[in-house]
């Protein structure tokens, strides 16, 4: 008869479950539930949940490195780590003063845009703390999209910043 190693077992334990927790494909959803739920693609099964109780969540979006999650909310957008079990964020940006709807990243994830019924766009560079640029529409923003060109806008800093305007400007006319 063969016995297995307590630390071998141990390990085994420790790896499966770290597996199980973090699968390789994961689908996030939120809701007006108040919670941000990430899910096994594979299996279907709910592994991490994260109240939320400040206020409904009107957007996700990963960051290009897939290490962030960003939840917009009201007024707010908190940045959370997928890898981690903390229910606590990261990072808080909070100087929109009304529903944050739109939310995304330049390519490189250096740079987060945002937009919100409060009439502004807003840019933040995620290395330093608060907004770097906001421009004002005449209307409430649904929702904001940078080019798809991003790599001529890195290498300057104000076409960077230009961009979700003028593509939110465009979005406000057709409405």
């Amino acid at each position: 008869m063969k016995y297995l190693n307590p630390k071998s077992l141990s390990s085994f334990i420790q790896a499966r479950r770290q597996t199980m927790t973090q699968p390789s494909v994961i689908l996030a959803t939120a809701s007006y539930d108040h919670t941000i739920r990430f899910w096994e693609a594979k299996s279907g099964r709910c592994y991490r949940t994260i109240q939320y109780p400040e206020s409904q969540v009107n957007r996700l979006e990963i960051t290009p490195d897939k290490r962030f999650i960003a939840a917009a909310g009201n007024p707010h957008i908190r940045l959370f780590d997928v890898n981690s079990t903390s229910p606590q964020p990261v990072m808080s940006y909070d100087s929109h003063t009304n529903n944050v709807m739109a939310v995304g990243f330049q390519c490189d994830g250096k740079w987060m845009y945002s937009g919100s019924e409060d009439g502004t766009v807003k840019i933040w560079d995620l290395r330093a703390p608060g907004c770097q640029r906001e421009y004002e529409s005449r209307a409430a923003v649904n929702t904001v999209v940078l080019h798809p060109n991003q790599v001529s806008y890195s290498f300057s800093k104000l076409r960077l910043l230009l961009a979700p305007l003028l593509l939110i400007r465009l979005v406000t006319f057709i409405l």
